[in-house]
């Protein structure tokens, strides 16, 4: 057991939440780099601060702690992570540096051994392309609306990204967040307060996975986010206790705007969450395809049905819905959930689904939503009802038009 003056100590709940916030830019699976498996540690003026970074994604988290004697180590994270849960939770954790070993005490002593930071990665942390400040709700809204509509494969990489766009007009200044698969797309767009002039025009296409880790969990529980550009092409998330730093993908994004109408001649309207509710029962059916039948009438309704070919099961049910036109088609579960989830994300209570006709690609829009929340569209490929000779074509991307500007 050390008999050296702590450096620092800190409470085991703050420690263990530290380790949570900075995990996102943790390394996953095979990691060339030895050295990003380890956490800085950083103690010094009130605080602790943790930092990690896996090369496309850094956080650093500030937690407060009693310091006596500043240090600046490199610690492996996994070790530590393991021991936390273990330790008494009404106890103080104690952290000296020794050598090069770390004890850290808390009933009992453990030792971990430390490198020096020269060793760490060094990356950016210059934001000097001016920010923006939005509330965490709606930031985290608008990307859980869009995040699961973007790849999740390599075949084009682009498209694993989330899009962001910043625009002005007449006085307006919006935000617009974009994700596409290859089958379903996804658009979200709020008004800001404020906005650099410079940024108007910009187009930032950032990675969908690390994105949805920081904006979940990492930046979560803030009442806002400060969204500031660097350089390099990237992009820094700060609250008055994190800092996360994400590399914007270079490329092209596709003109998702191009293949959205402004009216629909088919359409249905409903509730977001009663139909949700029924398509995840019609999946329990068929996982693959369900089939939905606009009913005209007063109400007019919307038949979910599915069938499992090999086991003869087969669920039918109603919605309430106001129709303008009879039609079938067949769509994938799946999608429609995908959308009807980021519909709900945003506070959406009714939406509309429209086509130009049965075998077009389903567009899904709110109903009611207030000018000042943020506004969402969605468009789903359908597949072949069963009454119709022809099937759609696969989704075809449209030609690549808007330039990545990327920030300098």
């Amino acid at each position: 057991m050390t008999t050296s003056t702590p450096n620092a100590a800190v409470l085991k709940e703050n420690l263990s939440a530290g380790l949570t916030l900075v995990e996102p830019a943790m390394p996953t699976g095979k990691n060339l780099l030895p050295v990003l498996a380890y956490l800085r540690m950083t103690a010094d003026g009130g605080l602790l601060t943790l930092a990690a970074t896996n090369l496309t994604t850094a956080i650093s988290a500030r937690i407060g702690a009693k310091v006596a004697a500043p240090f600046d180590v490199l610690v492996e994270y996994e070790h530590l992570k393991r021991l936390l849960p273990k330790l008494p939770a009404d106890k103080p954790v104690f952290l000296t540096v020794v050598g090069d070993m770390l004890h850290l005490t808390c009933e009992d002593t453990h030792e971990f051994p430390v490198l020096s930071t020269s060793e760490f990665p060094q990356f950016d942390t210059a934001a000097d392309g001016g920010s923006i400040t939005m509330p965490h709700k709606t930031i985290e809204g608008m990307l859980r609306a869009v995040l699961d509509c973007a790849a999740t494969d390599d075949a084009r990489p682009i498209l694993t990204g989330v899009r962001f766009k910043f625009t002005q007009s007449d006085g307006d200044q919006r935000i617009h967040l974009a994700a596409a698969n290859g089958y379903m797309a996804g658009i979200v767009s709020s008004s800001l307060s404020t906005m650099p002039t410079e940024w108007a025009g910009k187009v930032i296409i950032m990675p969908a996975k690390p994105l949805g880790e920081i904006v979940g969990k990492t930046l979560k529980g803030a009442e806002t986010v400060t969204l500031a550009l660097g350089g390099n092409g990237r992009v820094k998330f700060s609250t008055p206790n994190v800092d996360a730093w994400v590399n914007a993908l270079e490329g092209a994004y596709p003109d998702i705007v191009s293949i959205l109408r402004d009216e629909s001649p088919i359409s249905a309207v409903m509730p977001c969450s009663a139909l949700r509710r029924k398509i995840d029962i019609a999946e329990l059916f068929n996982d693959k395809e369900i089939g939905l039948s606009f009913l005209p009438g007063t109400p007019g309704q919307v038949k979910i049905a599915s069938v499992n070919a090999e086991d003869k099961r087969r669920s039918d049910s109603l919605l309430d819905a106001t129709i303008n036109q009879a039609v079938a088609l067949a769509v994938s579960p799946g999608y429609i959930k995908t959308a009807l989830d980021g519909m709900l994300a945003l506070g959406v209570e009714n939406a509309e689904l429209g086509m130009d006709a049965p075998n077009a690609s389903i567009m899904l829009s709110p109903v009611g939503q207030p000018d000042d929340m943020p506004q969402a569209c969605f468009v789903v490929m359908p597949m072949a009802a069963k009454n119709q000779k022809a099937a759609p074509t696969p989704v075809k991307q449209p030609a690549a038009a808007e330039a990545v500007a990327v920030p300098a």
